[in-house]
């Protein structure tokens, strides 16, 4: 079973890009604050950072950066 993999930015907007299994890009801005979700199909996509731009928002962070909190379950899980 694969469990899902959550993602909290934080900090500088960024944009987020995933590949789906055909090869297309999907592209889109996370803002501080926003929670990205990879499950069921999506869960085994390559994603990544592509590009970090200052933030518009208010940002938490004292400093310009990105911080990214990622949940995800790795290795085996037993029942």
């Amino acid at each position: 079973k694969h469990y899902p993999i959550v993602t909290v930015s934080l900090g500088d907007s960024a944009t987020w890009g995933v590949r789906d299994d055909d090869g297309t890009a999907h592209r889109c801005v996370v803002e501080s604050g926003d929670i990205t979700l990879l499950a069921g199909p999506t869960r085994m996509c390559e994603h990544s950072i592509e590009r970090i731009e200052p933030a518009e928002m208010f940002s938490p962070l004292r400093v310009r950066g990105r911080i990214s909190v990622t949940i995800r379950v790795a290795g085996e899980v037993r029942s």
